[in-house]
């Protein structure tokens, strides 16, 4: 595995810790730590990207780690939302 996948691999269980830490106040239907593993896995940002993710307050985190999650932007489904990281 290259650095660049280790370090996008890191930068991913960071944030999947922090959405763990979140959830004792987040909705029952918060998606579960493997699907967003496999979503932000796939979601084709760098880990510079995954990193401004991190930096993030909670309201701006959620916006784009469950905004990622939901709308799968970069498959191209003709939606025009963005995550504000990228």
């Amino acid at each position: 595995m290259s650095n660049y996948y280790k370090e996008q691999d890191n930068l991913v269980m960071l944030i999947l810790d922090r959405v763990d830490t979140l959830r004792s106040w987040l909705p029952s239907w918060t998606p579960e730590r493997q699907s967003l593993d496999i979503t932000l896995t796939h979601s084709q940002l760098s880990p510079e990207q995954l990193e401004r993710l991190l930096s993030f307050d909670d309201g701006s985190f959620g916006h784009d780690v469950f905004g990622i999650h939901k709308r799968r932007w970069w498959q191209g489904d003709g939606d025009d939302w963005i995550p504000r990281c990228k």
